[in-house]
């Protein structure tokens, strides 16, 4: 008998060490509803854009205090706080912070005992006006839009549907709602990106030095104006998967990306012969990729070849309002490829918007770099993508759009990025005043 409750000591006090020591993490793991359930949300800390605007605060109605998101559109970045359910998105991301379980010691000296825990508020990268654009131009077609500041990295607007609320959440892990809405396709949807990945192909074949003269330039320019299968897959075969691949690692493929929220890793990209390499150069065989991965590839060529870490947390702010801390505008590594390969790219977009496949992402008195996709899917219609930016030569934003079961990209996605580029083009200008 002893020798029995002497082991089970053993057992727990081993299975304490574990879970105390090994596995701290799993105390805010966002699928552990138990700190949910013991973070009370009056003291929680709100959620804001870049701009001070509320996206989720605490709010209490008829006895009842619930979090509030400002639009169903953000639910996929804020996430939600359930005390059934746990955490998910920023609310659990940084559910340290919003419900003041980091402590300084200027905490200690107001509250010893605890007794009064105050969360912290975090701010967004987020700009609610060219978020709002991008919900209203997806609207409700199943997909994600993306809208990066190329010299920074910070997201302006990440949209991903369908959407959910967080009361529907009993229905959906009944399966009770179709379409996978907890996914967030922004960040962990998986699509081959079709003929937007031969701005990779291209980048890549231009620092190899496989089109050296301007003639030959100009002519895989306008091949990549008016999204030629052909030219681009027998480039890719004289590129050869290495340095193929090579570049693409350097713009995020093969690695996860360095977001706040979870994120899939869009695979490098992979051929065994020359019939796959061919594929995988206009982006389709078994090449896949994130809307987050191909706005960060396109924010790379709007910013001289060097990609920037991409974020959606600005900084994290004390009740009083003081600055705790903020993300640092970093490069992810080394540049993926040279400025002159840039503007190569760059001109070759500017090309397909003015006279190619993406004529739809026009804006009057701006010039619009682009590029179109339309990418063959095994499971139904072709998925519709663009990728852009502008102004074209002094980029402001950097936007990529895909649009399940689309169909044509031009005629489908370009449009979508149009008005997400408009839109922050607009937010950046300052307000008029009225005489």
């Amino acid at each position: 008998m002893g020798k029995g409750l002497a082991a089970a000591g053993v057992v727990v006090s081993c299975a304490f060490g574990y879970w105390q020591l090994a596995r701290p993490d799993l105390k805010v793991h966002p699928l552990n509803p138990r700190p949910a359930a013991r973070s009370p949300l009056a003291n929680r800390g709100g959620i804001f854009d870049r701009h001070g605007e509320a996206v989720a605060l605490t709010v209490s109605s008829g006895g009842r205090t619930e979090r509030a998101v400002r639009s169903p559109g953000l639910i996929h970045v804020v996430g939600y706080s359930d005390p059934r359910y746990g955490f998910a998105g920023i609310e659990s991301a940084y559910n340290a912070d919003l419900a003041g379980l980091g402590r300084g010691f200027g905490d200690w000296l107001r509250d010893p005992l605890r007794m009064r825990p105050q969360g912290r508020d975090v701010w967004l990268t987020i700009d609610a006006r060219v978020q709002e654009a991008a919900e209203n131009a997806l609207g409700r077609r199943p997909g994600a839009v993306v809208a990066v500041r190329p010299r920074t990295g910070e997201i302006l607007a990440m949209v991903s549907y369908p959407a959910y609320s967080p009361a529907e959440l009993p229905r959906i892990l009944a399966g009770e709602i179709p379409g996978a809405p907890l996914l967030n396709r922004a960040t962990q949807g998986l699509y081959p990106p079709g003929s937007t990945f031969k701005l990779v192909t291209l980048a890549a074949a231009l620092e190899a030095g496989l089109v050296p003269t301007a003639r030959e330039r100009a002519t895989y320019q306008r091949a990549l104006a008016v999204s030629s299968n052909p030219d681009f897959a027998e480039l890719g075969l004289q590129l050869g998967a290495r340095e193929l691949a090579s570049v693409a690692s350097r713009i995020g493929f093969g690695a996860r990306l360095p977001l706040e929220l979870p994120a899939n890793v869009s695979p490098l990209p992979a051929a065994t012969d020359a019939g796959e390499l061919a594929q995988v150069s206009i982006g389709q065989g078994g090449l896949v990729a994130t809307p987050l991965q191909m706005a960060v590839a396109v924010a790379a060529v709007a910013n001289g070849g060097v990609v920037m870490k991409p974020h959606i947390v600005l900084e994290v702010r004390e009740p009083s309002g003081r600055l705790a801390r903020f993300t640092r505008v970093e490069p992810l590594g080394d540049p993926a490829f040279s400025v002159a390969t840039a503007r190569a790219v760059t001109e070759a977009m500017v090309l397909a918007v003015e006279e190619g496949t993406a004529r739809q992402a026009r804006l009057p008195g701006r010039r619009v770099a682009g590029k179109t996709g339309t990418a063959e899917n095994p499971h139904g219609a072709p998925h519709a993508w663009f990728v852009g930016f502008a102004p074209a030569y002094r980029p402001e934003v950097a936007v990529a759009v895909v649009v399940e079961n689309g169909g044509s990209g031009g005629a489908v996605a370009a449009p979508i990025g149009r008005a997400v580029l408009l839109a922050a083009l607009l937010a950046d200008r300052p307000p008029e005043v009225s005489p």
